[in-house]
């Protein structure tokens, strides 16, 4: 391999010197005005490219605009809705509500405390009857309590039938009643 060569520059030359360049005041202002124009140049083209990607973007949202004004539902529709929401309400204001059969749950529930099994369960308008075997008579005290006491039930009227030797409690269902709980 051949030893490095140094280069031949001439440091002292006028490509290194320090001293200004001699233009003449009309080189200048050419050289100046030649600047401006490719500097105006440049700008144009680039607000001209800015200013068609601003028209492609307003054309996506233009054309968004259009499908989501199209799938807005109009005031006659939400009219509709309105009376669907309306009848929802309602409904989960009759769903919220305690009636006979939701309540006999309940009161198989309390029944089955006492290892007791109901024969028969009868639901009539807002009354509940529940036909226990005769041996719950022994209990009937503590089933009233607790049936009152549970939130569902009122106006308990309990019964014997001799000839089924069942005992048969009639008892109100109460509107709203609270859930039951463990804690009773």
């Amino acid at each position: 391999m051949p030893p490095a060569q140094p280069l031949p520059l001439a440091l002292d030359g006028e490509a290194f010197s320090i001293s200004a360049v001699h233009l003449s005041r009309e080189q200048a202002s050419g050289a100046a005005a030649g600047g401006f124009a490719v500097a105006a140049s440049v700008v144009a083209m680039f607000l001209v490219g800015q200013g068609l990607a601003l028209g492609s973007v307003t054309d996506d949202l233009r054309a968004e605009t259009t499908l989501v004004r199209a799938s807005t539902p109009r005031s006659a529709s939400l009219q509709g809705l309105e009376s669907d929401r309306q009848r929802l309400i309602a409904f989960r204001e009759i769903e919220e509500r305690t009636n006979p059969i939701t309540a006999a749950g309940a009161a198989i529930g309390i029944v089955a405390l006492h290892d007791l099994t109901p024969s028969a369960l009868d639901v009539e308008g807002d009354t509940l009857s529940i036909t226990l075997p005769y041996a719950a008579v022994e209990n009937a005290d503590t089933l009233i309590s607790e049936f009152e006491n549970s939130g569902y039930f009122y106006d308990l009227r309990p019964r014997t039938e001799a000839t089924t030797q069942t005992l048969i409690m009639e008892m109100k269902v109460r509107e709203a009643a609270p859930p039951l709980s463990v804690d009773g």
